[in-house]
């Protein structure tokens, strides 16, 4: 298989689909590597185009993969899942590493997959629905609900637009005047005419997530656990992100069996028993592990994670390329897979203002890429940056700066020394990632 030679497409261009890529034109098999469309540094390991995707029918798009003589197409992005791209690339006998769009409803509607895990008893915080059709009226029948929660004694509530939203839609809100003002943002993520709302029970505990290559029912492969950090501010407060940073974990081996066993291996057989298999492609699952040991789902994802996915591809020594051509194929146990013990830790530089209004960052300049580049055991993948002669800051999340070692301190080490050498004055990042290390630890003992 590793001798086999194909023209790959890797369709996004952050940070989690330039680490892909990157992995693909390290691959023997990459022939060439296409990123669509890329980003500002995908000229240094790829070939770019703009070709875009015409949905819903995507005959430009389809062209272009014949006319390339594309053998696998790799999606990064959630929404291009959910509008059924990897159906429409294997219509055309064309190999897609994706789940299809009934498997992406698991992510493009958090109301579905709240039903999904109560019907089939996989652990999950308590939780209500607002789905009269109307997104005011949810939001009033909503507010109802929080008022006599809180007057009953609730510790916290987290509303969530149960469409996409960019990582952006769950608020965790600790008291009422938190949860009125969480709830009057909600209709700003309204799209594609999503109203739906899910309000779940907070619950306390260590936020963990599990990536998952999934073959067929009875195929998968765990790739490893990540511990992500949403909130825009130190100590995890402020709004949620897509994610600031992330750490590679190791997890005991009673938690880690609980997890396959409760949640990864009903998930995917559930799934394929309503119809909406999760078949070739990755299945991303944030928990929280609660103060007593016990895993409870807070969401499901249908792609790797941004930024939990850098450094969980880095614990996979294989030829990246090879695993996810026999995922896409249905194949996967023939692909080797070998994996190391080593950690690695990512540092996401976002624009300042972000995840609010960052205009008045886009266009500063950034220096110091290159010389973080040169630190051993640091990596630096560029998101939404722009280079023509200078790099300058352009959208959200701009820079992943990823350290490998040893150990996790070791890597978060490596990852901040590379953080240093990178100066803008239109950039912002959290200095803590890491720092609840050792809860991990607490746990693994239990």
């Amino acid at each position: 298989m590793a001798n086999e030679e194909i023209n790959i497409l890797v369709i996004g261009k952050g940070g989690r689909e330039a680490d892909m890529g990157k992995g693909m034109s390290e691959s023997p098999m990459g022939d060439q590597v296409w990123m669509a469309p890329g980003n500002g540094d995908s000229p240094s390991y790829s070939k770019t185009t703009d070709v875009g995707i015409d949905y819903p029918h995507c005959r430009k798009f389809i062209s272009f993969l014949k006319e390339k003589d594309i053998g696998l197409v790799v999606t990064g992005s959630e929404t291009d899942l959910v509008k059924g791209i990897a159906d429409r690339v294997r219509m055309h006998g064309i190999d897609c590493m994706g789940m299809g769009g009934g498997a992406a409803e698991f992510e493009g509607n958090k109301a579905f997959a709240s039903d999904f895990r109560d019907a089939r008893g996989i652990p999950q915080p308590g939780f209500e629905i607002f789905d009269s059709g109307d997104m005011e009226k949810n939001v009033e029948a909503a507010k109802e609900y929080g008022i006599k929660r809180f007057e009953n004694g609730a510790k916290g509530l987290v509303p969530k637009f149960a469409g996409l939203a960019g990582g952006k839609g769950a608020i965790v809100t600790r008291n009422l005047q938190e949860y009125m003002k969480a709830l009057k943002s909600m209709p700003g993520f309204v799209k594609g005419g999503m109203t739906s709302l899910v309000v779940e029970n907070f619950e306390q505990g260590v936020e963990v997530s599990v990536t998952v290559l999934v073959q067929d029912p009875s195929t998968y492969k765990i790739l490893s656990y990540a511990q992500d950090y949403k909130p825009i501010g130190e100590g995890d407060i402020g709004p949620n992100t897509g994610g600031m940073g992330a750490v590679t974990l190791d997890l005991s081996a009673d938690l880690s069996s609980m997890i396959e066993d409760q949640i990864i291996r009903p998930t995917i057989a559930g799934a394929h028993k309503i119809y909406r298999p999760m078949t070739g492609g990755i299945l991303y699952v944030g928990l929280m592990i609660t103060p007593d040991g016990k895993p409870k789902v807070l969401e499901y994802n249908v792609r790797m994670g941004d930024p939990e996915g850098p450094v969980i591809r880095r614990r996979v020594t294989s030829d990246w390329a090879e695993l996810m051509y026999c995922l896409a194929r249905g194949n996967l146990d023939d692909a080797t897979y070998t994996t190391t013990d080593a950690h690695s830790a990512l540092v996401v530089m976002a624009a300042k203002g972000y995840p609010g209004t960052y205009t008045d960052s886009e266009g500063a300049l950034i220096t110091g890429i290159e010389d973080a580049r040169a630190i051993p055991g640091v990596t630096v993948n560029i998101a939404g940056t722009t280079h023509k002669d200078i790099w300058r800051v352009e959208g959200s999340r701009n820079i992943h700066v990823i350290g490998t070692a040893a150990t996790q301190l070791e890597a978060l080490k490596k990852a901040y020394q590379g953080v240093a050498k990178i100066e803008s004055e239109g950039l912002i990042y959290r200095r803590d990632i890491g720092c609840n290390l050792e809860k991990i630890a607490e746990l693994n003992a239990k």
